[in-house]
């Protein structure tokens, strides 16, 4: 085998281990490869080009309605986790490039950090498009528990004028 035939196999490995034992690194590269979508195909939930980037044809519309919630809510639903993280592995090649593109390379023991100093080198290191993702999904987190404080309350209000009517 080849060195860059290695080097590949190994991405490929490494990226695959990561998508296999992180929810969040399942949500980040679902992210990824839906922000190459062309506005167009994210629009209308289906690929329209032939780039070579984004979600497959046969992928798109699941992948691109899952990636949309994500965004919306914060992130994805226990339904949804072992379904993308079996479909977005494909797309190792496409993660690859944008963790190159942003001057990181995978590695196998990416999977976990263990230690607090680690955790600190960890968020200093991360790109702004990393930072970038955390702050949509504590926003997307934020608004959702918005969202059932205001549900409770509204059915609270007309459970209260319920037993007021009688």
């Amino acid at each position: 085998m080849t060195t860059k035939t290695q080097e590949l196999a190994n991405q490929k490995a490494a990226i695959q281990s990561l998508l296999a034992t992180s929810n969040r690194a399942v949500e980040r590269a679902l992210y990824r490869i839906y922000q190459a979508q062309t506005a167009s195909e994210q629009a209308v939930e289906s690929t329209q080009e032939n780039n070579g980037v984004g979600f497959t044809g046969q992928d798109a519309p699941f992948l691109t309605s899952c990636a949309k919630g994500m965004l919306k809510y914060g992130h994805l639903t226990e339904r949804q986790i072992p379904v993308v993280r079996r479909k977005i592995a494909k797309y190792w090649r496409q993660l690859a490039a944008v963790a190159a593109a942003n001057g990181r390379t995978i590695m196998a023991n990416e999977t976990t950090i263990r230690s607090e100093e680690d955790k600190r080198v960890a968020l200093v290191t991360e790109s702004e498009d990393d930072r970038a993702m955390d702050r949509m999904v504590q926003k997307g987190e934020a608004d959702e528990a918005e969202r059932v404080a205001q549900y409770k309350m509204n059915r609270d209000s007309a459970i209260g004028q319920i037993f007021n009517t009688y």
